[in-house]
């Protein structure tokens, strides 16, 4: 399911599915290995958004993790990025 989540560019969905992944037991090493192959079947683009999501995502759980736990606040102009806040657990 990653990896067509990826291929199709639906990135809501990947994250869900990453931490799915995650959850169920995937290293990070066997994701990245998956994202590789996207870069073959499915181009660079696609790959590299991916990758920041799976970033994201792995960065998000390290930090949950170690006891701060990460918030995603749209930006305040609508520009699409979204600003991290950051609180203790």
């Amino acid at each position: 399911m990653v990896a067509m989540m990826a291929a199709a560019g639906h990135q809501n969905e990947l994250r869900v599915h990453l931490k799915g992944a995650l959850k169920n037991g995937c290293t990070a090493e066997q994701i990245q290995e998956v994202l590789l192959l996207l870069t073959l079947y499915c181009g660079i683009p696609a790959a590299n958004e991916a990758h920041r999501i799976a970033a994201d995502v792995l960065r998000t759980k390290e930090q949950t993790l170690m006891g701060v736990t990460v918030g995603v606040r749209s930006s305040r102009f609508g520009t699409g990025r979204p600003r991290m806040s950051y609180t203790r657990a």
